[in-house]
């Protein structure tokens, strides 16, 4: 890729390939006042962490086992956010207390293989790529497209597994615990939001990493 495509697809902390350039990880602080407080205010379990061992068997399902490829949790909310390759335009929003009924996830989410959902998004891809949308874009756009397309990889499986086998920790953890998570398979990042206001972005790869050296 030619150094001004380069530039252009690395201005922004998160691009078509994830997190831009050699970082693993980025953090947002989040708002002094909810920050300094947040190891003060007391911590309450709810309807989340109460199902969180079978939510996360569920969650698997979603993204293995679905058309579902970016989910967001809401652990302190309970909303489910979901976009799938049926509809890559809309996304859907879910309660937890659903989620644990038996059969919802089965009607609400058509089942698809991972392998066979990395087939459709690689072939939308290259739709979009070929299609009329080109002669919208500038030269170095079209570079970006073209090779990002060419060398795109997803999340792999054992990092979806790995990535929400932390989630019971994260909501535990004493101090900073965990509010909510997106996971984008396309662009193998993991978004963790916590109590204290602050926001993290990290690889898939580099969850474990983040886990040993903050808690």
């Amino acid at each position: 890729m030619r150094e001004q495509s380069r530039a252009l697809l690395f201005e922004s902390i998160v691009n078509k390939v994830g997190l831009s350039g050699n970082v693993d990880q980025i953090q947002f602080r989040g708002d002094v006042s909810i920050r300094e407080t947040a190891p003060t205010r007391s911590r309450y379990a709810n309807f989340f962490d109460d199902h969180l061992d079978l939510l996360v068997k569920k969650f698997q399902r979603l993204l293995l086992e679905t058309g579902v490829y970016h989910l967001g949790i809401g652990c302190h909310n309970g909303e489910i956010v979901t976009r799938r390759v049926y509809d890559p335009f809309t996304y859907e929003v879910h309660s937890i207390e659903r989620f644990v009924e038996n059969n919802y996830i089965e009607r609400q989410f058509p089942g698809i293989s991972y392998p066979k959902k990395v087939e459709v998004i690689r072939k939308v891809n290259q739709f979009l790529e070929q299609s009329d949308l080109r002669l919208n874009l500038s030269e170095e756009w079209l570079e970006v497209l073209t090779e990002s397309n060419a060398s795109w990889q997803p999340m792999g499986v054992s990092e979806i597994k790995n990535t929400l086998s932390h989630l019971k920790s994260l909501r535990t953890v004493e101090d900073y615990y965990l509010r909510k998570m997106t996971i984008c398979l396309i662009q193998n990042i993991v978004e963790m939001q916590f109590n204290c206001d602050g926001t993290v972005i990290v690889r898939a790869s580099f969850i474990d990493q983040f886990m040993a050296q903050n808690f």
